[in-house]
């Protein structure tokens, strides 16, 4: 898996970029390893993980580039989640069209009060 982190800025110019209107910079990219066990069809188990860190310039897509990190051997359990209405009930001013037997074309435009 291939992540990236950004951070907010004001002021391009000051990172070296001209002219460009931005408010987010690339700072990093990483590559993620990771080595899983399956123990349940809603359950994953991280055995090992291990990245590599690449500067903004640097492509992500080279194995042997960027820095290597050190091996992560913590044990992570993942769960899977399943969504309910009750997940979403801190939206108040969303009507729950979706749930209900209406058909999804009669639903569209009502989504919001």
């Amino acid at each position: 898996m291939i992540g990236t982190g950004y951070v907010p800025t004001a002021d391009a110019a000051l990172h070296g970029i001209v002219n460009v209107p931005v408010d987010l910079l690339l700072l990093f990219h990483s590559r993620i390893n990771l080595l899983v066990s399956v123990t349940d069809e809603n359950t994953l188990t991280r055995i090992q993980s291990r990245s590599r860190r690449y500067a903004p310039a640097e492509d992500p897509t080279d194995q042997k580039g960027g820095t290597l990190r050190p091996l992560n051997t913590s044990i992570a359990v993942y769960h899977r989640l399943v969504v309910s209405d009750a997940d979403l009930s801190w939206l108040p001013n969303v009507e729950r069209c979706f749930s209900s037997p209406i058909e999804p074309a009669a639903c569209r435009g009502r989504l919001f009060r």
